[in-house]
This record gives structure tokens, C-alpha cells and sequence, in this order.
């Protein structure tokens, strides 16, 4: 039925593996956040650190807590949403984490933690600034180089 005896130059299996690899990366870029929405997120995160470290006996900094978590969800939700508008449905479930990312997220909730502790229970007032500049600098490191999403991109049928 089909003819295979099809011969391929080596400049065009060539231009075959980098028209691929231009796919590869665009398809790389557009399922991971924008820089914007990682430096913003990562910055509330910092926020939240220090506000849960400083909120023991603070209305203000637990106020500050409760903000800066809403504002970080709803940056998060903006993104899943623009996502769904190129779409592409992205499946939180489905999260092809690597090991880099596991022990960054540790090292953030560790981080989350011990701010509270080291501040009531040892008095190290400097500790939840410092956290939570770690905590912004750990996750915005670990989601712009190493979260990559499995996704599904649909095609839309135009007719």
C-alpha cells in the first residue's frame, strides 16, 4: 500500500531533530509559569514564612499570614486558568516532580516550621526573616528550573 523506499538526506533529518527540539521547548515553556507569577508567588510564600514566624502574639502579622496565603492560592488559580485558556488541562494529581523539587519542598516546610519554633522557643528573632528570604529564594529556584507538568494539550477544531 505505502511506498517506504523514501530516501532522507542527513540535512534533513537534520532539520527534522531541531524543528523537534524548537517544539520541545515551546511546549516546555508554555506549561511552566510564567517568571512573573514564580517570583510573585515565591514572594508571598517568603511572607508567609516570616508573618507565621512573627504571628505567636501579633494580630498584624497574622493578618499579614492569611493575606499573603489567599493572594499566593489566587495567583496559583490565575495560572491554572490561563493554562485551561491556551488549552492545556494540567492534572495537579498527575505532577511529574523531580527529586530536586521533593527536597526543595521539604526544606520550605521545614523552613515554615521552624520559624515559629526558633522564634518562641529559642528567641532567635531574626530567624523567620531569614526564612522566609530562603523560603523565596528555594521556591522560586526549584518551580522555575525544575517543575515540569504533564499536561494534555487540545487541539482546537476550528471548521
Amino acid at each position: 500500500m505505502n511506498n517506504n523506499n523514501h530516501q532522507i538526506t542527513t540535512d534533513a533529518a537534520r532539520s527534522a531533530l531541531e524543528s523537534l527540539e524548537v517544539a520541545k521547548k515551546i511546549t516546555i515553556d508554555s506549561m511552566r509559569p510564567p517568571l512573573w507569577l514564580t517570583l510573585i508567588s515565591s514572594l508571598l510564600l517568603g511572607i508567609q514564612t516570616l508573618a507565621f514566624g512573627l504571628s505567636n502574639d501579633s494580630i498584624l502579622w497574622h493578618n499579614i499570614e492569611i493575606v499573603s496565603s489567599i493572594a499566593f492560592w489566587l495567583y496559583i488559580i490565575s495560572w491554572v486558568v490561563t493554562l485551561r485558556i491556551k488549552g492545556i488541562s494540567v492534572k495537579f494529581i498527575g505532577v511529574n516532580i523531580a527529586k530536586k523539587v521533593i527536597v526543595s519542598m521539604l526544606l520550605i516546610f521545614s523552613l515554615y516550621m521552624a520559624s515559629l519554633a526558633f522564634y518562641n522557643s529559642i528567641g532567635l528573632t531574626w530567624f523567620p526573616y531569614v526564612a522566609g528570604i530562603l523560603n523565596t529564594l528555594i521556591s522560586a529556584l526549584s518551580v522555575h528550573f525544575y517543575l515540569r507538568l504533564n499536561g494534555k494539550q487540545k487541539e482546537n477544531n476550528y471548521e
